[in-house]
């Protein structure tokens, strides 16, 4: 109860005193309630001029707060409908129900008095929980900064390791003994239009996607427009400074607290070429939260020291994903791959930001409204009533306008393996592969779901079993080829592995080697048929997945769950299929590689036998 008092994403007291009010760049909370003992722990990142010591004293002055009874009554009640909202969420799948029993066992706890949580919960006194504050949270508390700087990497010699040879037959006895329980084997099920989903036209260029929830009283709503940041580069701007906005009626505090209040939560956002507007909450609430969305979005309120607080995090974010590995080695394939044409160099400029202004960042939401779009809902209002409630509140006036034309981004040209590398002062080296290969074609789709699980994903594919289990050269490793997401959108080969520095070379040159003369074996080409084969039966689209799996496939120009007629391919799959499908489009392919790391370690000249090399500064692969 503590821990979301102070942070439960929206109406707690780091979300409205500090996030919102952008005292620090983000800050948060979390517990870790062990069977022994616990902790709670309070995180931030400071804002460009901030010190830790001030970001520490501010989580501080939050848990004092609640020391001296200085939050609101409302707010307990409403945390125990957020955890119950949770829970209901939560046990729609079958993991977080395995996970609820396994919780209870782990923790020593009879089953009914764990099951039995929030009704205690519920009991909790705002007194009850002032005493708890004051008898845990005291002095005793461990504060840890990380500062940039570069580390002192202490020198490791390379150990030799001798290569093991690995035999994907072999089983232990308990997995033989497991293997070898009876089952009765489980018929898939597939997507059906007008008993899982349906669509109506709810307006002239406006189709309704809707989903009814079987199992409890959550909807999730979306209003999603195919306008994004291609046709305007301010919509990212907007949707950051809506997430600090209030309404004419409402201050952003206020408005925070209503959709605490009503259970409900909103999100504005927008991508390159798709804006979305969405909310999920209780049935009970929907018309209301409808309602709350839509004045959010046609009458937001801001003001102008709030957009600079914003604009400085927002730059501030920026220089530093100039020093963050993960971040520079994302900028870097994509620089690879487009060249110029890297989203990262495609963002809105610096001095872009800096001279924008409030009134076009609040104009955009509602202008978004004026486009054709799509709407889906899934949850337990009737169609008819859904579609009674939306009419209310959401009216189309006049024609809308048709989205603009969806870009397509295309891998540059070359003729050979094509070697980018940053140098990056760091203990393990990033290392990635990748080609294009055509555009979407589902008559590979299955080809490539079985290349896949065989060659690149999971624990016992081709990549990790050799890269890292047999020869000790990478961390982490894993390959997919991964197919379009719309009809003449491009298919990518990716490959990715996450190497000691000083074995960069070898871990290259194996991962290479892999990818272009695949190693052949029966057994597991069995394994991984079967095992998608048991996808198939046992990885059911749930209802609150379906819409999304439904829209994704009209992307792809299918009609209905084409998942059908894969499972029955792949029954009659054979290693001949896998075989030609990596010759014809994986095998010997001039390749991009990517690599970020210590080049005081990597020999760069060594790099060569690969393909051209070229090194790139970090300037070069983010926007100024």
């Amino acid at each position: 109860m503590v821990d979301m008092i102070l942070d439960n994403r929206t109406a707690g007291l780091i979300n409205l005193n500090l996030n919102q009010q952008q005292q620090v760049a983000s800050a948060g909370s979390f517990p870790r309630l062990l069977n022994d003992a616990g902790s709670q722990q309070l995180w931030g990142t400071p804002k460009q001029g901030q010190t830790l010591a001030e970001v520490e004293q501010l989580l501080l002055d939050q848990i004092e707060l609640i020391k001296a009874g200085e939050f609101e009554d409302w707010i307990i009640p409403a945390i125990v409908n957020d955890f119950k909202k949770s829970q209901k969420a939560s046990l729609e799948s079958n993991n977080a129900r395995v996970s609820l029993m396994r919780g209870a066992f782990l923790s020593f706890a009879d089953w009914d008095f764990y099951s039995a949580e929030l009704d205690r919960m519920a009991a909790v006194s705002k007194q009850d929980v002032v005493d708890v504050a004051n008898k845990y949270f005291g002095d005793n508390y461990i504060s840890v900064y990380r500062i940039d700087a570069q580390n002192e990497i202490p020198p490791v010699e390379k150990p030799q390791i001798d290569p093991i040879n690995i035999d994907p037959s072999r089983q232990s006895e308990f997995a033989a003994q497991i293997l070898a329980m009876p089952f009765e084997e489980i018929e898939p099920s597939f997507v059906e239009v007008d008993r899982d989903y349906r669509v109506i036209e709810f307006a002239d260029g406006v189709p309704l996607y809707y989903s009814p929830n079987p199992l409890n009283d959550l909807f999730s709503f979306s209003i999603n427009i195919d306008v994004g940041t291609e046709a305007n580069e301010k919509l990212g701007l907007a949707s950051a400074i809506m997430d600090k906005a209030g309404t004419n009626t409402m201050s952003n505090e206020q408005l925070q607290k209503q959709w605490y209040r009503i259970g409900s939560e909103f999100r504005f956002g927008a991508g390159e070429n798709q804006s979305s507007i969405a909310i999920s909450g209780l049935d009970e609430q929907f018309e209301a939260s409808l309602s709350l969305m839509l004045e959010l979005i046609k009458s937001p309120s801001s003001d102008t020291q709030t957009l600079e607080d914003l604009k400085g995090i927002i730059l501030k974010s920026r220089e530093d994903q100039k020093s963050s590995p993960p971040a520079i080695a994302r900028a870097l394939y994509l620089f690879n791959r487009y060249g110029e044409e890297s989203p990262y160099l495609e963002m809105l400029p610096s001095d872009a930001i800096a001279d924008t202004s409030l009134e076009e960042l609040l104009e955009l939401p509602a202008s978004l409204l004026t486009y054709k779009h799509s709407i889906t809902y899934t949850g337990s209002l009737p169609l008819e009533d859904l579609v009674a409630t939306l009419r209310r509140h959401h009216q189309i006036d006049g024609q809308l306008a048709d989205t603009p034309e969806y870009r397509f981004r295309a891998t540059r040209e070359f003729d050979d393996n094509q070697i980018y590398i940053v140098n990056k002062e760091t203990a393990q080296a990033q290392v990635r592969i990748e080609f294009a290969d055509g555009e979407y074609s589902d008559e590979i789709s299955v080809a490539a779901s079985i290349y896949n699980n065989y060659f690149g994903s999971g624990m016992s594919s081709v990549v990790f079993q050799e890269l890292r289990e047999a020869r000790a050269l990478a961390y982490s490793a894993q390959a997919s080829y991964a197919q379009g997401r719309r009809l003449n959108d491009e298919n990518l080969m990716l490959g990715v592995i996450g190497t000691q520095t000083d074995k960069t070379i070898d871990a290259l040159a194996a991962f290479i080697d892999l990818v272009d003369n695949m190693p052949i074996s029966q057994e597991r080409f069995d394994e991984s048929t079967n095992s998608l084969l048991n996808r198939y039966r046992t990885s059911k689209i749930s209802f609150r997945q379906v819409i999304g799996a439904v829209r994704s496939w009209e992307l792809l120009g299918l009609e209905g769950d084409p998942r059908k007629n894969r499972y029955e391919t792949l029954q009659s799959a054979s290693l001949d299929d896998l075989l030609n499908f990596q010759a014809e489009h994986v095998k010997n392919r001039s390749k991009l590689i990517s690599i970020v790391g210590d080049t005081s370690i990597i020999d760069v000249a060594e790099l060569a036998q690969f393909g051209t090399v070229t090194e790139i500064e970090v300037d070069q692969l983010f926007v100024d």
